[in-house]
């Protein structure tokens, strides 16, 4: 029996927990094994967008149009178009200029953004985890934009594959949340819920990406990022998402030792992607600019 335990408890907690969490940990799995999980719902237009922004002719006419027919998304686009980050001397009043001014990527990229957080990042109970997974997707997307545009890849859809590699961990957290388990288990315990998420969240993942029928690659992405020698389709995909991740994970600890920067230039994914180390640096050199945008559209 796998136990998830990674800090020492006293004595007289040791037994209930471990079970407790043992046993949640089977429970989940055989739902997610079994397809037998509810999923949220991401709303038409948001996948439409989604698809949209991995495409290579998304036009101006298209996203706005498609926009228009979910006036909550159109409204927080222009918010956030509005907001700080992007304010110019002139407000933005309609989509059409919103687009106009800011590009289809960016607008795109947005309106993913707050649809994909307004519905699978809702769990309250584990608001704090929730925010640190979306930060870390957040920037991840904005590296993996990065890396694609280093690489002449498609910069869109590797956005897409960052800001949703991770989406199973809300998927798992809401799972958590509904199952009953929090009422044996302490607030101050929940901690002891992050290696079952990091073991099950690809499978959530997985399924999510399946259901919502996003692009291959971002199927591929949320399914095998940490496995990425098992996958079979969209393999380069796959591994640009893999180093954003361990990117997005340097830029956001808490301090930057040498060791975790080598850890991360010497990643053998670095020289499978043909990335040079003055590429490395300048991605590196760029987690200042990503983290305070990544913050400044949580914000907005």
């Amino acid at each position: 029996m796998i136990s998830f335990f990674r800090k020492k408890q006293p004595e007289q907690e040791r037994p209930n927990l471990f079970q407790t969490m043992n046993a949640l940990a089977e429970s989940l799995e055989a739902k997610l094994v079994l397809g037998d999980i509810k999923l949220p719902v991401l709303p038409i237009v948001a996948s439409r967008v989604i698809g949209l922004a991995a495409s290579r002719n998304t036009n101006l006419e298209d996203l706005s149009s498609l926009i228009h027919q979910d006036q909550a998304l159109a409204g927080h686009v222009l918010r956030i178009a509005n907001s700080a980050l992007f304010a110019s001397s002139q407000p933005i009043e309609s989509l059409h200029e919103a687009v106009s001014r800011l590009g289809t990527s960016m607008v795109s990229e947005l309106a993913a953004i707050v649809s994909v957080r307004g519905e699978v990042f809702q769990s309250t109970a584990f608001k704090a985890d929730l925010d640190a997974v979306w930060r870390h997707a957040l920037i991840a997307g904005m590296y993996g934009k990065q890396i694609a545009t280093q690489l002449d890849r498609n910069a869109e859809t590797q956005f897409m594959c960052g800001l949703l590699h991770s989406v199973g961990k809300p998927i798992l957290y809401q799972m958590i949340a509904e199952s009953g388990f929090l009422e044996t288990i302490p607030v101050n315990r929940y901690y002891a819920f992050s290696d079952l998420i990091k073991r099950l969240h690809p499978l959530a993942g997985k399924l999510a990406a399946s259901h919502w029928k996003l692009p291959a690659p971002v199927q591929s992405s949320c399914a095998y990022y940490t496995a990425r020698k098992e996958t079979i389709e969209h393999p380069e995909e796959v591994n640009i998402t893999y180093l954003s991740a361990r990117l997005a994970s340097w830029s956001v600890a808490e301090e930057n030792s040498e060791a975790m920067t080598e850890a991360v230039q010497r990643n053998s994914v670095v020289k499978e992607l043909g990335l040079d180390d003055a590429t490395m640096e300048f991605l590196m050199n760029e987690k200042d600019d990503i983290v305070k945008l990544a913050d400044s559209i949580t914000k907005a």
